[in-house]
């Protein structure tokens, strides 16, 4: 799942830019990630690309991936 949104928000950068309630659903598919594996560093690089790429939430992003190390 994590995965999933990374891939997603890549699209979203890269390809076609997604609509609020396209980016509302990856960022649900995110925290769900975190909610099943609070733990697992893939789940926090996703929420980080997520604030990353989609809303350019750089200290938010930076703080998800730190937690991930």
């Amino acid at each position: 799942m994590a995965r999933f949104v990374e891939i997603r928000m890549f699209r979203h950068w890269f390809i076609e830019p997604f609509t609020e309630m396209e980016l509302a659903e990856v960022k649900r598919l995110a925290e769900q990630a975190l909610t099943l594996e609070p733990n697992l560093a893939a789940a926090h690089i996703a929420l980080g690309t997520y604030y990353y790429y989609g809303y350019r939430r750089y200290e938010e992003a930076l703080a998800e991936f730190a937690r991930a190390v």
